[in-house]
Protein backbone atom coordinates (compact mmCIF):
# COMPACT_ATOMS: atom_id res chain seq x y z
CA UNK A 1 0.00 0.00 0.00
CA UNK A 2 1.42 3.44 -0.76
CA UNK A 3 2.07 6.25 1.69
CA UNK A 4 -0.73 7.50 3.12
CA UNK A 5 -0.69 10.67 5.55
CA UNK A 6 -1.23 10.17 9.26
CA UNK A 7 -5.31 10.94 10.14
CA UNK A 8 -5.88 13.59 12.92
CA UNK A 9 -8.61 15.00 14.85
CA UNK A 10 -12.41 14.24 13.55
CA UNK A 11 -10.88 12.04 10.25
CA UNK A 12 -9.10 9.87 12.84
CA UNK A 13 -12.00 9.49 14.99
CA UNK A 14 -14.44 9.16 11.56
CA UNK A 15 -11.92 6.32 10.56
CA UNK A 16 -12.19 4.35 13.55
CA UNK A 17 -15.54 5.04 14.03
CA UNK A 18 -18.37 2.34 13.92
CA UNK A 19 -20.85 4.13 13.39
CA UNK A 20 -23.39 3.89 10.63
CA UNK A 21 -23.47 7.64 9.87
CA UNK A 22 -21.15 10.33 10.16
CA UNK A 23 -20.94 13.89 9.69
CA UNK A 24 -17.39 15.97 8.95
CA UNK A 25 -17.06 19.53 8.69
CA UNK A 26 -13.76 21.48 8.03
CA UNK A 27 -11.78 22.99 5.33
CA UNK A 28 -10.12 21.75 2.19
CA UNK A 29 -7.15 19.20 2.44
CA UNK A 30 -8.04 18.40 6.04
CA UNK A 31 -7.91 14.94 5.69
CA UNK A 32 -12.02 13.99 5.52
CA UNK A 33 -11.19 12.49 1.38
CA UNK A 34 -8.51 10.87 2.73
CA UNK A 35 -10.22 9.04 6.04
CA UNK A 36 -13.05 7.60 3.79
CA UNK A 37 -10.83 6.46 0.79
CA UNK A 38 -8.88 4.40 3.23
CA UNK A 39 -12.04 2.75 5.40
CA UNK A 40 -13.71 2.55 2.35
CA UNK A 41 -10.31 0.24 0.90
CA UNK A 42 -10.22 -2.02 4.08
CA UNK A 43 -13.85 -2.07 4.36
CA UNK A 44 -13.29 -3.71 0.14
CA UNK A 45 -10.69 -6.16 1.47
CA UNK A 46 -12.58 -7.05 4.62
CA UNK A 47 -15.71 -7.80 2.34
CA UNK A 48 -14.98 -9.16 -1.21
CA UNK A 49 -17.72 -8.20 -4.18
CA UNK A 50 -18.62 -5.20 -1.83
CA UNK A 51 -19.08 -1.79 -3.55
CA UNK A 52 -18.66 1.70 -1.94
CA UNK A 53 -19.62 4.57 -3.48
CA UNK A 54 -18.67 7.94 -3.52
CA UNK A 55 -20.46 11.18 -4.34
CA UNK A 56 -19.56 14.61 -5.10
CA UNK A 57 -22.12 17.21 -6.76
CA UNK A 58 -20.86 16.60 -10.04
CA UNK A 59 -18.77 14.11 -11.79
CA UNK A 60 -15.99 16.55 -13.39
CA UNK A 61 -15.47 17.14 -9.83
CA UNK A 62 -14.82 13.85 -9.03
CA UNK A 63 -12.56 13.57 -11.98
CA UNK A 64 -10.72 16.03 -10.65
CA UNK A 65 -10.72 15.85 -6.90
CA UNK A 66 -11.61 12.02 -5.23
CA UNK A 67 -10.31 10.14 -8.08
CA UNK A 68 -6.97 10.75 -8.47
CA UNK A 69 -6.06 10.88 -4.70
CA UNK A 70 -7.77 7.77 -4.56
CA UNK A 71 -5.62 6.48 -7.20
CA UNK A 72 -2.94 8.09 -6.29
CA UNK A 73 -2.31 7.71 -1.97
CA UNK A 74 -5.07 5.00 -1.32
CA UNK A 75 -4.33 2.12 -4.16
CA UNK A 76 -1.39 3.38 -5.49
CA UNK A 77 -0.08 3.11 -9.77
CA UNK A 78 0.11 -0.43 -9.50
CA UNK A 79 -3.28 -1.45 -8.16
CA UNK A 80 -4.84 -4.02 -10.24
CA UNK A 81 -7.79 -1.76 -10.62
CA UNK A 82 -6.01 1.05 -11.75
CA UNK A 83 -7.44 1.91 -15.84
CA UNK A 84 -10.20 -0.62 -15.88
CA UNK A 85 -13.47 0.70 -16.82
CA UNK A 86 -12.22 4.09 -18.40
CA UNK A 87 -13.45 5.19 -21.62
CA UNK A 88 -10.82 5.13 -24.38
Amino acid sequence: MPDIPKLYGAAAEFFVSEAKEVLLDSGARCGKSHAAMMKARIVAEMHPGSRQLFTRATRKSMTTTILPDFEQFVLGSNHPSIGRGRPK
